[in-house]
Formats: C-alpha cells, sequence, structure tokens
C-alpha cells in the first residue's frame, strides 16, 4: 500500500539569515518548509524523519526594490551544513471526525558568510530554533468529484489546521553577525489543503495539488527589545504519481505584512522582506517498508530585501512504530 507520509525533515537557508544587530529573517515553517500531501496525516503512530542540505549557497542580496546591492554592502553565504531531524505522532483517536497530530523539529547549522568585499567573514555553528506542530487537525471532506484509481491513495479533498510555535532553542548572541537562533518565540497558526485526483485528472496515478498558509507571530527579543514583523508564508506543490514514484513541482511564496518595532517604536521599512522560489520535487516510496526518500530543489525567483538562494534538500522519513 503507498502511504503519504508526512515528512518533517527538510531544509532551507532562509531560516537562519540574521544580520543588523542580530535580528533576523524568521521564516513560521519547518525547517525547509513543507509540500506534499500537507493537508494529510499519515495512520495513527510514531514517524521520523531527518535531512541534511548537500548543496547550498547564495551570492545576491536584493534591497527594498529588489535588485541586487552593490558588492560593498551584498551578503553571500556561499557554504553551508545543514542536518535536521524531526518525529510526529498521530493521536490513536479522532477529533471531530479528523486525525489530530503533533510533531517537533530540530536542526543544526553551519554558515559561513562573507559580507561587503569580504569585510566580514566567517563561519557560526550551532543548534538552530527548534520547530513544534502542537496541534494539526485533518479531514476528509469527500471525494469532490474524483474518481479513485486502483491505488490506496487518499483520495479527493482534505482540510487542515493547526497551532505551531517556535521556541529560541537556538545558538544566539546579539553581536553576532549571523545567528542559527534568533532569541524570540515565534506563534504560527496555520491552515492547509490537498486535493488528490484519481488516473482520468493525471497524466500518471494521480494528481496532487497541495498548500499550506502560514502565519508568524514573533514575540519580542529580549536582547535587543527588537519584534520582528508578523510573516505570511504559503508553501506548495503540483505533483503527479506514478506507481510508487512521485515527481512534480514545489515552491513558496513568504512576505513580512507589518514593521519591525524597536521596544515599541515602529522602524521605517523595517524587515519587510519578500522571497519566492520555485524547483522540482522528487519523491519515492517503498511499499513493504514505507520509507519515503525525497529530493527538492528550489531556486529564488524574486527577492526584495532578501538573499537570493538556491538549495538541494535529501530527506528520509519512516514509520518508527
Amino acid at each position: 500500500m503507498i502511504k503519504e507520509l508526512f515528512v518533517t525533515a527538510a531544509l532551507v537557508l532562509t531560516s537562519v539569515v540574521a544580520v543588523d544587530a542580530g535580528e533576523s529573517v524568521i521564516p513560521p515553517t519547518p525547517v525547509g518548509g513543507t509540500d506534499i500531501g500537507q493537508a494529510i496525516l499519515p495512520p495513527p503512530g510514531l514517524y521520523g524523519g531527518m535531512g541534511v542540505l548537500p548543496f547550498d549557497r547564495t551570492e545576491q542580496f536584493r534591497g527594498f526594490d529588489a535588485q541586487p546591492v552593490s558588492a560593498s554592502v551584498n551578503l553571500r553565504l556561499p557554504h553551508d551544513e545543514v542536518v535536521a531531524a524531526g518525529l510526529l505522532y498521530t493521536y490513536p483517536f479522532e477529533v471531530f471526525g479528523g486525525s489530530i497530530a503533533s510533531s517537533i523539529q530540530a536542526a543544526f547549522y553551519n554558515i559561513c558568510f562573507d559580507f561587503g568585499f569580504e569585510v566580514k567573514v566567517g563561519c557560526v555553528g550551532g543548534l538552530a530554533d527548534t520547530y513544534s506542530d502542537l496541534f494539526y487537525w485533518s479531514k476528509n471532506v469527500g471525494l469532490v468529484g474524483v474518481t479513485p484509481g486502483n491505488l490506496q491513495l487518499p483520495y479527493g479533498l482534505y482540510v487542515a489546521g493547526g497551532f505551531a510555535m517556535k521556541a529560541p532553542t537556538g545558538l544566539y548572541k546579539a553581536t553576532n553577525f549571523i545567528n542559527p537562533g534568533a532569541n524570540l518565540w515565534l506563534a504560527i497558526p496555520n491552515l492547509a489543503v490537498t486535493y488528490t485526483t484519481g488516473p482520468n485528472w493525471s497524466f500518471g496515478d494521480s494528481t496532487e495539488i497541495s498548500g499550506r498558509l502560514f502565519f508568524g507571530v514573533p514575540f519580542q527579543n529580549p536582547a535587543t527589545l527588537y519584534t520582528s514583523g508578523n510573516v505570511l508564508d504559503l508553501d506548495w506543490s503540483v505533483t503527479q504519481l506514478f506507481g510508487n514514484l512521485r515527481v512534480g513541482v514545489a515552491g513558496y511564496y513568504e512576505t513580512q505584512v507589518s514593521n519591525d518595532t524597536l521596544n515599541g517604536v515602529y522602524q521605517p521599512h523595517g524587515g519587510q522582506f519578500t522571497g519566492a522560489a520555485i524547483g522540482p520535487i522528487l519523491e519515492y516510496i517503498f511499499p513493504d517498508s514505507g520509507v519515503a526518500i525525497k529530493a527538492k530543489y528550489l531556486r529564488s525567483f524574486y527577492a526584495r530585501n532578501n538573499i537570493d538562494l538556491q538549495f538541494l534538500a535529501l530527506s528520509i522519513a519512516m514509520k518508527l512504530y
């Protein structure tokens, strides 16, 4: 049987970039975001996943006009190593007719950078902030026009919602140029939908369209009295299933929707970053063991007050019991 696994380990660089007095770009997503089957939970049990970033680099920072900044103030992250691991537990009961789960994810970063004609050069390594879905609820609301195929898939329309947090467990020093951690709590309500068709609406066995909307509300950084603005993030994917192999495209759009504040005073154009990326995604599920392996390559196509980036993420997930 093919099962859609909720993979908790995948990686993206922007979750750790921090400049100017240690303030951070803080995505409200798990490290690496989400992509396939975002509104679908696996059957009851404990699942584990881990991932690595074998390729990851940033060459250009873009200003408020989305144009490349001059070399004298350009931030580059030419080489980084990231390892992440996560657990997800689907509870053995239903709530309002839907499944419910909790998850936790931790990551370790080694970030190398240079800035402004290599005026500042160095590497910083350490634990990043911890992401946790305190609760995540998922329900199939019907086939919604889908004609099921022969495979045992979660056909039709799934809706999901939950509440997550990021905890300030990461390495942080206010005097650091870059930090793996942000030194603040982040509250993250979120909603998701996933629609899975039958073979009659697919190039293969099934087509899946999936999206998850996160809204991040940062708390104040007690070391600097700085509060980053609220962030809206949409992670999405469109994929085709061919037997046990799923291929398609994935991406995200992320933007800060309110200004930063310093000790309660609004900062002109504070934060206000935007970033968008797209790229191919591939997942293979071994039917006998239920182990899922996944590769995702994303590259920025728009950045404002943010970095252009490209990365390859490799991850594996499985049921532990």
